[in-house]
């Protein structure tokens, strides 16, 4: 709740559009970062690209996140979450779950398994529902960013964000590695 608290300081005094092009919102409960040279996303306040932010509280055997929607409910282990790790998010790195696939596997627990490069049928740039369409992963790797993760071998791996052939920047972390997660299809382990 602080970090909640914070970041609307920040947004309401100007600093995190003047410094960091990020702009911050709370809507029906939900929170947002988002980036905010983008594109505004009618009728809503916010543009493309955003990330939510979720709260948790605490209990004895882990955390279970604090959704005023109802719509994504569940809980953690502690070491899905701790240590957490910094992702980029736009020029800023902003802390993220130590275990994200872990984490995706129980938010998305209702819905989709295995991930491809489809078009789903909740459009996240335009806050709105479409048609899903699917497309070849490959032939989009030239105009859109694709995440490798290859294994450490003394543990953990390391995490590379390319375009096309062109390496954007590459990272360590100290988090499992799952077999099925390649840039182009991956599978939920759960």
């Amino acid at each position: 709740e602080k970090a909640l608290n914070l970041l609307a300081a920040y947004d309401k005094n100007g600093t995190l559009s003047a410094r960091y092009n990020i702009s911050y919102v709370v809507t029906s409960g939900l929170h947002k970062l988002y980036w905010s040279p983008g594109k505004t996303i009618k009728p809503y306040s916010w543009a493309w690209p955003f990330m939510d932010i979720i709260a948790y509280e605490k209990s004895k055997t882990g955390f279970s996140n604090i959704d005023r929607t109802k719509g994504h409910r569940f809980k953690a282990q502690v070491d899905w979450i701790y240590p957490l790790h910094m992702r980029p998010f736009g020029p800023v790195w902003v802390p993220a779950p130590r275990d994200p696939w872990k984490m995706m596997g129980v938010t998305y627990k209702n819905g989709m398994k295995e991930f491809l490069c489809r078009e789903p049928a909740w459009d996240h740039m335009h806050e709105t529902n479409r048609k899903s369409v699917e497309r070849t992963c490959k032939d989009l790797h030239n105009d859109y960013r694709f995440v490798y993760r290859e294994p450490k071998s003394d543990g953990g791996l390391i995490e590379t964000l390319k375009l096309g052939d062109e390496t954007l920047y590459s990272v360590e972390y100290d988090e499992p590695f799952y077999q099925d997660v390649n840039p182009y299809k991956w599978k939920m382990v759960f």
